[in-house]
């Protein structure tokens, strides 16, 4: 399944992506990096450096998203 984590590069989103990698999903991370690092993110996820705040960023967002099973926010 693929699955997408806003914020998943804080410590619940990486612990939650970390979860579902272990059970061999697909994981892409959504994060801008400013309170989330880089080093809590598993190496096996598809690391995208976006800000979901800016609507510059709307269609890099829908690309992510398509086919997604489920999106889990925890961006705050």
């Amino acid at each position: 399944m693929k699955y997408v984590v806003t914020g998943g590069a804080g410590f619940i989103g990486s612990n939650l992506a970390d979860s579902l990698l272990d059970k061999n999903n697909e994981v892409h991370i959504i994060d801008n990096f400013l309170s989330g690092k880089i080093q809590n993110c598993h190496p096996n996820a598809i690391i995208h450096k976006l800000d979901i705040a800016d609507d510059k960023n709307l269609d890099a967002l829908r690309n992510i998203f398509i086919d997604a099973n489920t999106i889990l926010h925890y961006a705050a």
